[in-house]
């Protein structure tokens, strides 16, 4: 059975770990998959779990805001439970303990940003910042080749 569900996961197209919080298992993705994920999958839910104002200072686009602090809460019951939830937080932390919250009121699909939204950031992925929704960094991919010299003309 263990090395049924090992090549389901392995031959997914979603990278999922888990993060061993205790007595509850976070299950992370990888932002890579989170970025595609939410480029190709617009019925996945997107929640920042920190506070409103870190939340309205920046945020990933889509994302809607539920501090873990007031979980469990109504808005959080309106969404199915079969909705793909996704979560994050700064740094991780605060969105394990939100999952762990999500499981209990019975969702079924719930995912952390692994390292949160400063790794995200400082990986070049684009946030949003502010009341007004400024784009700041559009994401470009980065290449594992080393760029090329530009021809130097005389």
């Amino acid at each position: 059975m263990r090395l049924f569900l090992f090549l389901i996961l392995a031959f997914t197209s979603e990278i999922v770990f888990c993060q061993d919080t205790g007595a509850f298992k976070c299950m992370t993705i990888s932002k890579d998959d989170f970025y595609s994920d939410m480029k190709l999958k617009p019925e996945i839910k997107i929640i920042d779990v920190r506070s409103k104002s870190e939340f309205l200072a920046e945020r990933i686009e889509g994302a809607v805001n539920i501090p873990v602090s007031k979980l469990p809460c109504r808005k959080a019951k309106k969404i199915s439970r079969e909705t793909v939830i996704y979560l994050y937080c700064k740094s991780g932390v605060r969105s394990c303990t939100a999952e762990s919250k999500f499981n209990d009121m019975g969702f079924k699909h719930v995912f952390s940003l692994e390292n949160g939204l400063s790794y995200w950031e400082k990986s070049g992925f684009p946030v949003v910042c502010g009341r007004k929704g400024i784009r700041r960094t559009e994401f470009i991919p980065r290449s594992p080749y080393q760029p090329i010299a530009a021809p130097h003309i005389k």
